[in-house]
């Protein structure tokens, strides 16, 4: 494994970690504040990292109780496992 597929999946599990904590900031510290994004639900484009953290702290809202370990098993199977 190459040090660049290193840190990707150090990013990705970096990421798993924080969305199953509900930990904003973790979240966030992996968007560039300059960001562009696209969503599934309105609105369906955001412009800047504000934006993308209200969509976060909304997804966060309506999900009650944390995330079980299967969810962070099946982005490591989906990464390829690390």
């Amino acid at each position: 494994m190459n040090r660049i597929e290193i840190n990707i999946r150090q990013r990705v599990g970096d990421f798993v970690k924080a969305v199953c904590a509900k930990d904003i900031d973790g979240v966030m510290s992996l968007y560039a504040p300059e960001l562009v994004s696209f969503d599934l639900t309105a609105p369906l484009r955001h412009f800047g990292a504000d934006g993308k953290r209200r969509a976060w702290q909304g997804v966060f809202a309506q999900l009650s109780g944390p995330f079980a370990n299967s969810h962070s098993t099946a982005a490591s199977s989906l990464f390829g496992g690390a």
